[in-house]
């Protein structure tokens, strides 16, 4: 049969969490707050883990040295992912993906996804949970001059339905954002809680609708990302499914699989975050474009967003790369 890993992140998690069925336990490296990581945080947590356990160290891995010494301390698995993206031919895409990104923002034509900024700035101007009435609270956050394209097209209207639930159930839709907001929480309990609450949502909307046809909430992991991109311009930016895989994909990342993976979208912008701020100009020459208030002109990683938009539309005209 299958064999059940728990990945924990601090020790409340360790002391909450555990219980016969556990098999594996996964100490994760990674800071939730500020997404740096540090083996330190197995070696710190490893006397908390029970000894019937198998121990399972979990990312910010780079060297023999780190395994070494986190093998001395006790663990006998570790799950390395970030160094891979870091090695040459993934960075080498990586840097090919930001140079074309310049290019496209040094041309006359650079304007195509400005509704991303423009959605941004709306967003602070009147998101607020404490806000009466929350339904449009939500539906004045949600907005934007340029394009509405992200939460409104042919047989998808994810705005409208929350708004809708909203009008509803208050109470339920903001208790929904202050879960997925919680920067306490890991991404992957908070997707998880998403998705839960989305389901629950769909069912009282059928409830309070009996004759209508309500077969989706369309709360997806691009509408949840959008949520938290705008709630944190420089943590998060907003998924789309193609770019991921294909980003996937070009790179030859390990465990490929044509699957949505929010959290791993979200470790993946670390990389190329790390590589777009190594270049001033590209920052300089995204500001040009910006004329006017309505836009979000603080650093934030829908660039990237953007950046995997405009190259993929390349690819698709020229055919992309294996």
């Amino acid at each position: 049969g299958l064999e059940v890993l728990l990945e924990v992140h601090n020790k409340e998690e360790i002391e909450t969490h555990i219980n016969g069925d556990i098999d594996l336990i996964g100490v994760n490296n990674r800071d939730l707050k500020t997404f740096k990581t540090s083996i330190d945080k197995s070696l710190e947590l490893y006397e908390y883990l029970p000894d019937r356990l198998v121990k399972i160290s979990e990312s910010g891995i780079s060297n023999g040295e780190d395994i070494k010494t986190l093998k001395e301390a006790g663990y006998n698995g570790f799950l390395i992912g970030t160094h891979f993206m870091k090695s040459s031919y993934p960075a080498k895409v990586c840097k090919e993906i930001i140079a074309h990104y310049k290019t496209y923002l040094l041309g006359k034509n650079g304007r195509e996804h400005l509704y991303l900024y423009d959605i941004l700035q709306n967003f602070q101007d009147h998101w607020s949970l404490a806000k009466d009435p929350l339904h449009d609270m939500i539906n004045q956050s949600i907005e934007s001059q340029e394009s509405r394209t992200l939460w409104k097209r042919a047989n998808y209207d994810p705005k409208e339905r929350m708004v809708k639930f909203a009008q509803i159930n208050p109470d339920f839709v903001a208790q929904m954002f202050r879960t997925a907001f919680d920067e306490d929480k890991s991404i992957d309990r908070r997707v998880d809680r998403w998705f839960f609450y989305a389901e629950q949502m769909l069912q009282e909307l059928r409830r309070t609708n009996p004759t209508s046809v309500v077969n989706n909430h369309f709360q997806d992991h691009s509408m949840l990302s959008l949520y938290l991109a705008c709630a944190y311009p420089e943590k998060y930016a907003y998924y789309d499914k193609r770019c991921f895989v294909e980003t996937l994909r070009i790179t030859k990342a390990n465990n490929f699989q044509s699957i949505d993976d929010l959290p791993r979208f979200f470790k993946m912008l670390n990389t190329f975050d790390t590589f777009m701020k190594r270049d001033p100009e590209i920052f300089a020459a995204h500001l040009m474009r910006l004329d006017g208030d309505h836009f979000y002109k603080g650093y934030t990683r829908m660039m990237i967003s953007e950046c995997l938009f405009v190259f993929f539309a390349k690819s698709e005209k020229k055919g992309v790369r294996g």
